[in-house]
């Protein structure tokens, strides 16, 4: 026991002083480890072990200051050494002091060490940045000159039998030399490429190629390309901007298409240098226009011949095209940026310690979350996310709340269980004297000793006939020490809900406590509410995670994100697919309306950006009533379940306006010629017979009272490419529902004949086929809904509360995680159906329980989950799991509101006809 008693005393003394960002830390949390964790004191026998980079000041300051707090550290200053980080005598920690970069050739075992649950430490952004600038620049084009380029066109395509490509000549502007604007037709007819040669301008010296570009709605992403003599070819790519920006770019950046992927190209043999739109990399369905101007090559001004981490956070794109990109190249400081602050505000502490803000002396980095990306359009959001999901706390950020020091647990992929300890403060004291020094050493204790929560996760368990479904936490208890621990685990929902288990873990392991949460009461807070998991042994407080929801400010948020993206595009929509956009015009238009006083210019913008939405839906519809869907506009491909969605949407916004507001008028006129498209692709008897004559009797296809597909170019259900559009009149059964809400809507609304005559028809068809609501309905259970609002018959709302009663908790009950996020974020609306079945049909208290999941899974930044996460790891909504991500976020944001403002996604002023009475309320 004298290692506890000259431990606490050190740490007696530190608190004595008052100074260090967690003062207390020390006499409470140290002297408490001490006696839970100790058996007659072995836990200090067993110190951790953690290497730091570096032997110059700042890595001799650190070191003493963890050896003074009791943590076992190797000072490292020979290279060689970082290597053995990849054996299994590696430490459990390595930090990399401040001024300290990792060498180049030490990142595969820095990597290794990670993907093996090793725990990094990083005070420096620099620590693995070998971004460098180009010197001595020398002109390799002249572009009003046809001489010194040549312009690579596609071939015949699937689409365009003679591609369109144009190029024309930009006139020198300021600086900048003459340029060339390229445009194509459409982006899926092939490559269009830009191809400067380099013979004559080459060199070993000149390795660096340089240019100036901007792009345009759809063209956000430039491919770069060498070619060199042997016959290899080499990728990098770059980020657009609507305007000239200027690019340097090394060659040891760029990734062979074959071989090694560590191979890099020779700056003495690439012979052409590339820049153009790759269509494997680009929305495809599209035009597309870029311009460039002045290709130099020159000399790096450090870093030579090194690849640096830049080409990882391209990895979705090398994986488009058949390259891998080398796990390693990646930078934890990647999108960091500088901060103005003389104090950090502690935000969420390392457990049960007090602290107190903090001032700095130098300059001040942000702590960034993982870079952004851009999906490929098959690749499912559940999936990537599920792989990059991580833990997130931020300890001390800087006032305005910018992240500054952060810990990161990797939850999934190939780094499962490593952690990261970012801080960007490059140039503090971090010696014994100091509370930064004093910090690091609790820290690097924190990382490789300490028992602590790595994960928290909020569960609907699976749904039962008699006792429902309840909500479960699960929490991830990681013991990195070498002592075994038990303790307990709490769980407390703003004072109004929780629950609490035991757990035991041994040393070295980790286990997944599940804590029962008890029912949400009526009074909850939904608006605003905190939740907080403690971990504890023997009533003291070992660690604890805890997070706010705010629910309001999320909407606002996803708001902001939603105009954001449609600004980026040419004309009124926010993404490519219509079907979720009129989601984001339908929050968007009610949210205007509740900051007109409060908020008026944000209201003018929120008003305006839904109903330019609709205006172009109304604006481009044609003769037949069918207007685009935005994917499949190239060849003219229409669904009639798309379309059916987005009618419900213009209808609800139309209700939102004025009844003399003309656009009121246009959108339900739009939505009434519509309806005679729809109608024609419904299976009449007469259809059924034409169709079984052809294709054979097929139910789950042909069918009366089913709807086709719509209109195609292909063979929908057998392949095949047709020679041009025809009416796919064979069906799915989900057409019917997820094509038919807006007929209750309109019903409800207006009080539409047609809509009501049609409506019944469809609702009894679905009823009496007995399709189930599987967990790809997310859409049709919300149209169940507006069928129940608008068709006005008993017997037919009684089946519905039948259905909706045995079929829509299972769908949210399931004992899973992500749900929300599953089928590119569709499934987010699940949450909305049941918030309508839980106000109108059946009131449940674990109903309520469900809510506070979802606002608690979306709206927690400690998970990389959350909306704002999310939001941030896709800010561009063009490519696959990017769209999911804006579902997601606007989906999610979409019952949100409707559940802190009710009526908000209905009809204004027109209640729904509630089912629930007294006898009914406050189910278990």
């Amino acid at each position: 026991m004298i290692m506890i008693a000259v431990r606490f005393t050190i740490n007696r003394k530190m608190s004595d002083k008052r100074v260090a960002p967690f003062a207390r830390f020390g006499a409470v949390f140290f002297f408490a480890l001490a006696v839970l964790l100790t058996a007659a004191g072995s836990v200090w026998a067993d110190r951790a072990d953690i290497w730091i980079w570096g032997g110059e000041k700042k890595a001799v300051a650190m070191e003493a200051s963890m050896r003074a707090a009791g943590v076992e550290a190797v000072l490292l200053d020979d290279p060689a050494r970082l290597d053995d980080l990849a054996d299994g005598e590696a430490p459990r920690g390595l930090a990399v002091a401040p001024g300290k970069r990792i060498p180049p050739g030490a990142r595969p075992a820095v990597e290794w060490f990670l993907q093996n649950g090793g725990a990094l430490m990083v005070w420096d952004p620099a620590a693995f940045d070998y971004s460098r600038e180009l010197l001595n620049p020398i002109s390799l084009a002249d572009l009003s000159s046809g001489e010194s380029h040549t312009l690579r066109r596609p071939g015949s395509s699937a689409v365009n039998p003679e591609p369109v490509v144009e190029g024309a000549v930009l006139a020198a502007d300021g600086d900048r030399g003459a340029g060339l604007r390229v445009s194509t037709k459409l982006i899926g007819d092939g490559d269009v490429l830009v191809n400067i040669p380099l013979r004559g301008h080459r060199s070993a010296e000149r390795a660096m190629v340089g240019f100036a570009a901007k792009g345009s709605e759809d063209v956000r992403i430039l491919t770069l390309r060498l070619d060199d003599e042997t016959g290899r070819t080499w990728i990098a790519f770059v980020e657009l901007d609507f305007d000239w920006q200027t690019y340097a770019v090394p060659m040891a950046d760029f990734l062979p298409t074959d071989g090694d992927p560590v191979d890099q190209p020779d700056p003495e043999t690439v012979r052409v240098f590339s820049v153009g739109m790759v269509s494997r990399v680009l929305w495809p369905e599209v035009a597309g226009e870029f311009s460039v101007a002045d290709f130099v090559l020159g000399e790096e001004s450090a870093h030579a011949g090194v690849r640096s981490a830049v080409p990882g956070a391209w990895r979705v794109q090398y994986a488009a095209l058949g390259i891998d990109a080398p796990a390693w190249l990646r930078d934890p400081f990647a999108g960091s940026r500088p901060v103005k602050t003389e104090t950090l505000n502690p935000v969420a502490p390392m457990g049960s310690a007090e602290t107190r803000p903090t001032a700095v002396t130098g300059r001040v980095w942000s702590v960034p979350n993982p870079p952004h990306e851009r999906g490929r359009e098959r690749t499912e959001l559940l999936d990537i996310l599920m792989r990059d999901e991580q833990t997130r706390r931020v300890l001390f950020a800087a006032d305005g709340g910018e992240p500054v020091v952060g810990w990161f647990r990797a939850n999934g992929g190939d780094r499962t269980g490593a952690q990261l300890l970012l801080g960007g403060l490059p140039d503090e004291d971090f010696g014994p004297d100091s509370p930064w020094g004093r910090f690091a050493a609790e820290a690097a204790w924190f990382l490789t000793n300490r028992p602590k929560i790595a994960r928290v996760t909020p569960v609907l368990t699976e749904w039962g006939e008699t006792v429902g479904g309840r909500m479960v936490c699960r929490v991830l208890v990681d013991n990195p020490g070498r002592q075994a621990f038990t303790g307990t685990v709490e769980v407390n929902v703003a004072g109004k809900a929780g629950g609490e288990t035991e757990v035991a873990v041994g040393p070295g392991e980790r286990i997944q406590a599940e804590v029962p949460v008890s029912t949400v009461p009526e009074d909850f807070p939904f608006n605003d509410f905190s939740w907080r998991v403690t971990l504890l042994h023997g009533g003291r407080e070992v660690d604890r995670m805890e997070d706010r929801v705010r629910t309001e400010e999320l909407i606002q948020r996803v708001a902001d994100y939603a105009v954001g993206l449609q600004a980026a595009q040419r004309d009124g929509r926010f993404t490519h697919h219509f079907f979720a956009d009129h989601y984001a015009a339908r929050l968007l238009l009610p949210l205007a309306e509740s900051l007109r006083e409060s908020d008026p210019e944000k209201a003018a913008r929120y008003r305006e950006a839904a109903l330019r939405f609709a205006d172009m839906i109304a604006d481009r519809q044609r003769d037949d009533g069918a207007f685009p869907m935005g994917y499949g506009e190239h060849r003219d491909i229409i669904f009639v379940a798309d379309l059916g969605q987005i009618c419900l949407g213009l209808v609800h916004l139309a209700s939102l306006l004025d009844p003399e507001d003309p656009r009121r008028g246009r959108y339900l006129e739009t939505v009434r010629r519509y309806l005679p498209f729809r109608q024609s692709f419904r299976q009449t008897p007469e259809r059924v017979a034409r169709l079984e004559e052809e294709f054979g009797a097929d139910p789950t296809r042909i069918r009366e009272g089913f709807y086709g597909i719509g209109l195609l170019g292909s063979d929908y259900f057998d392949g095949g490419r047709w020679d041009g559009l025809r009416p796919e009149h064979r069906g799915r059964w989900w057409v019917l529902p997820v094509s038919m809400g807006f007929l209750g809507a309109w019903a409800r609304l207006e009080d539409e004949p047609v809509a009501k005559e049609i409506g019944k028809m469809d609702l009894r068809v679905y009823l009496d086929g007995g399709f189930e609501l599987t967990t790809a309905a997310y859409f049709h259970a919300e149209t169940l809904f507006w069928m129940y609002y608008g068709i006005d018959d008993e017997d037919l709302r009684r089946r519905l509360r039948e259905k909706l009663s045995a079929e829509l908790p299972p769908k949210l009950f399931r004992n899973e995680e992500g749900i929300p996020l599953e089928l590119q974020g569709r499934a987010s609306l699940w949450w909305l159906s049941l918030l309508y079945y839980h106000r109108y049909f059946e009131e449940r208290g674990t109903f309520r329980n469900a809510f506070v999941q979802g606002l608690w899974v979306l709206g927690s930044d400690t998970s990389s989950m959350s909306v704002s996460n999310v939001m941030e790891k896709y800010p561009q909504a063009v490519y696959g799991p990017s769209i999911g991500a804006f579902r997601y976020a606007v989906f999610s944001a979409f019952w949100v509101r409707e559940l802190l403002e009710e009526g908000s996604t209905l009809l204004p002023g027109d209640p729904f006809p509630s089912y629930i009475n007294t006898n009914q309320r406050n189910t278990p």
